[in-house]
């Protein structure tokens, strides 16, 4: 079963299209109308979509802490270029593919 991601505002759509040419099925908030949206609402259509959200925002994180059934991947690398950030990020891609099968709902990248 492939995972699917939804990324938040704060990283840019190309994320999700990089993810998507690395097999992944993806989406970024402002692709499917959420991009205004709060945090409860996208953490609804993950749920509802079965996505694992990709943010940088703290709060996402706190809200993986509180609800066992939220997955967030937590993107702790400052402001950068689209390119470091998939430099820093793909290595891990497997690593992350492992954590979330095997059950965990937080994920630190940095």
């Amino acid at each position: 079963m492939t995972l699917r991601f939804l990324v938040d505002a704060q990283l840019p759509p190309r994320f999700a299209e990089r993810l998507r040419g690395a097999g992944y099925l993806a989406e970024h908030v402002n692709d499917i109308g959420l991009g205004a949206a709060t945090d409860n609402m996208i953490a609804a259509h993950a749920l509802a979509s079965g996505a694992v959200i990709v943010s940088k925002d703290a709060g996402f994180a706190t809200l993986g802490r509180h609800d066992e059934r939220v997955r967030v991947v937590w993107v702790r690398i400052g402001n950068t270029t689209i390119t470091a950030l998939w430099r820093a990020f793909q290595p891990r891609l497997a690593e992350i593919e492992t954590a979330l099968r095997d059950g965990d709902m937080l994920i630190e990248v940095r």
